[in-house]
């Protein structure tokens, strides 16, 4: 299951994992930073294996304050792209889907319309 983390402030990818490894096994923990500045955004993504320990660690950090700012922690939506006809699970990588708009936007911005 993979869950959404917002307000952790900056914290690392490791720190994330750590906080949500107390309740369960945790495959995969990232923290979302700006491209270009790569300063935090203040949230983040945690993939559990087990439903079970997924929903009891949106249960035990959903409002809990960590460094005077409250998290929201709540199951993130699955993603999706549609590949050869067939709609998949799309990758972890937050920046994954800008790969297929790069090209068009490039044309566009050199073409003069912006």
């Amino acid at each position: 299951m993979r869950i959404y983390v917002d307000g952790i402030s900056g914290a690392s990818s490791d720190w994330l994992r750590s906080l949500f490894a107390t309740v369960g096994q945790v495959t995969g923990a990232t923290t979302i930073s700006h491209r270009l500045t790569r300063q935090a955004r203040g949230f983040g993504f945690v993939r559990m294996p087990d439903p079970a320990q997924a929903e009891a660690a949106i249960a035990r950090f959903n409002n809990h304050t960590v460094d005077g700012r409250l998290l929201y922690v709540a199951e993130a939506p699955m993603r999706y792209r549609r590949a050869g006809g067939a709609l998949e699970e799309d990758s972890d990588d937050f920046y994954s889907y800008r790969s297929s708009f790069q090209g068009s936007a490039r044309r566009f911005l050199h073409a003069g319309r912006y």
